[in-house]
């Protein structure tokens, strides 16, 4: 879009505040991993520079996981405008004898929307040396449990799941530069 995505205007603000209040009520740490970090100073949350400069989603899951306080971290991406805590929290509840807790929805895993355990971390490291890039690459070396459309759907979370990835999209979601 040629444009920073997080800082898209939903009713007047930032997506990436909206995110932000959401997830300050359901966490004790809001961690924001992007390569350029100076443009969200004011959002007063812990911001950190990859570790590992442009690798993508999977490079900043690793940085978050790696300076994370706790076992656990919840990942969701900037451009996700309508996280919803019912989705994240039915998540949290899932995530015994896992690795990584994931929606599956339209047919793809939502692995921006996602909790991660600090037990991905070798296996994101030996996908780094390899030189592999997707989160999907790590998905089958790991123990997932997923959170199935249904479930998405009976608990009314779908929107929750919702990207902005073109102008059209935006449109149809009111969001505005």
């Amino acid at each position: 879009m040629g444009k920073d995505k997080a800082l898209l205007k939903l009713k007047g603000k930032p997506i990436i505040q909206h995110q932000i209040e959401i997830l300050k009520a359901l966490c004790s740490n809001v961690i924001i991993v992007a390569n350029k970090i100076e443009k969200y100073k004011k959002l007063n949350v812990l911001l950190l520079r990859d570790e590992i400069p442009y690798l993508g989603p999977l490079g900043g899951i690793y940085t978050g996981l790696k300076n994370a306080p706790a076992d656990w971290i919840f990942v969701c991406g900037c451009d996700m405008p309508f996280i919803d805590a019912k989705l994240i929290e039915y998540e949290w509840k899932k995530r015994d004898n896992a690795d990584i807790v994931v929606p599956f929805y339209k047919e793809r895993f939502q692995t921006l929307h996602a909790l991660y355990k600090k037990s991905c971390l070798k296996t994101i490291e030996e996908a780094i040396r390899k030189g592999e890039r997707r989160i999907r690459d790590i998905l089958p070396h790991l123990r997932l449990n997923i959170i199935k459309e249904e479930e998405i759907v009976s608990i009314k979370a779908e929107k929750s799941l919702v990207n902005i990835n073109t102008t059209q999209e935006l449109k149809t979601h009111n969001i505005g530069f």
